[in-house]
């Protein structure tokens, strides 16, 4: 039997109060119950029904009214009609069909294309071949309805929330969810600033991350997340996170990530003394442990005096760095300079 999508129309009234279709989450009700409460709701008048049934076994009652009414009114007679079925079946949860739960039922997106196709006379249940869900629908034999979805002007959070985890899972990174986001909600704000900052905020509740504005991402974070509003924007600097040099104005790399200037890829190291490990002064370069290297001159020095104290001072340094009595390592101590402007 070849598998058939049920008729699915984007629904005219886009009120949050009123409804025509309806999701019953059943989850734990038995399968034929659904199919003679929905057979018995279509011949009572109403325009469709469907029961759908996921790969993790999740049970759903599609339903299609007469006419569209209160949500409130809705919700509360089908819940109270399904419990009052043999055994008392406890109903998940009730709310109108929208884009999100039309894709989780793999019925398409009728943001991409409305309508459907699909033999209305009988109840068919086939059993697709591609792992989508399984699917049995029927509308009225002489008033067919089709199955009205709903597509909000601004999702609530927590629709946005679920959709971003049904298409996503729960453990995608920041680029990969700023990239699905854009692609599903970024026509319920205008300009890239505001997009980002709605971004980063449903984020937060979606991973438990304390990010909320730009300046709070790792430079690397921050580069992967910006360019996908904008596939050009430059890489940050890996110590104070502003913009690098594009890579063919002689970047600034080490270990592969990038810098800003040679003091930014430089911050963070310490000369050490390769001997005991100590560090090393880089004023006066010795390390006081070995008791080795420059000795600091006494008093102050001005003038010409100062000057040749700096040279001097740097020539030694220069020496000490190509012989083996001292190394560069990293300090542990070392907070990169994007995290201190941060906090201030």
């Amino acid at each position: 039997m070849v598998f058939t999508l049920p008729p699915c129309v984007l629904s005219a009234d886009q009120a949050l109060g009123s409804a025509q279709t309806f999701v019953v989450n059943t989850t734990g009700c038995p399968a034929d119950l659904l199919t003679e409460f929905g057979a018995k709701a279509v011949l009572n008048g109403d325009g469709a029904f469907a029961r759908v049934r996921l790969q993790s076994d999740e049970h759903f009652l599609v339903l299609t009214l007469a006419r569209p009414c209160k949500v409130e009114n809705a919700v509360h007679r089908l819940k109270t009609s399904i419990a009052a079925l043999p055994g008392a079946p406890a109903v998940s949860w009730v709310r109108p069909l929208n884009r999100r739960l039309q894709r989780l039922f793999g019925w398409g997106d009728v943001a991409a294309a409305t309508g459907g196709t699909g033999d209305t006379e009988e109840l068919a249940v086939p059993e697709p071949a591609d792992h989508r869900p399984s699917c049995a629908w029927r509308q009225h034999p002489t008033a067919p309805l089709p199955f009205f979805v709903r597509d909000y002007t601004k999702w609530p959070d927590d629709e946005k929330l679920a959709w971003l985890r049904q298409e996503l899972g729960d453990s995608a990174d920041l680029q990969d969810f700023a990239q699905r986001w854009l692609e599903l909600f970024s026509d319920s704000l205008r300009g890239a600033v505001p997009q980002k900052a709605a971004c980063l905020k449903l984020f937060g509740e979606y991973s438990g991350s304390a990010w909320r504005k730009e300046v709070d991402l790792p430079p690397d974070e921050l580069t992967a997340f910006q360019r996908v509003w904008e596939p050009d924007a430059p890489e940050r600097c890996s110590e104070c996170s502003k913009a690098a040099p594009p890579a063919g104005r002689h970047p600034v790399r080490r270990g592969g990530r990038p810098f800003c200037s040679e003091a930014c890829a430089c911050a963070g190291k310490r000369v050490a003394c390769r001997g005991c490990g100590e560090r090393v002064d880089a004023v006066h370069p010795r390390c006081s442990a070995c008791n080795w290297g420059l000795e600091p001159k006494p008093g102050a020095a001005k003038g010409r005096a100062l000057q040749n104290m700096i040279e001097q001072n740097e020539l030694a340094l220069g020496k000490f760095l190509r012989v083996t009595r001292s190394i560069e390592r990293q300090d542990d101590a070392h907070e990169p300079a994007w995290k201190r402007r941060r906090r201030a």
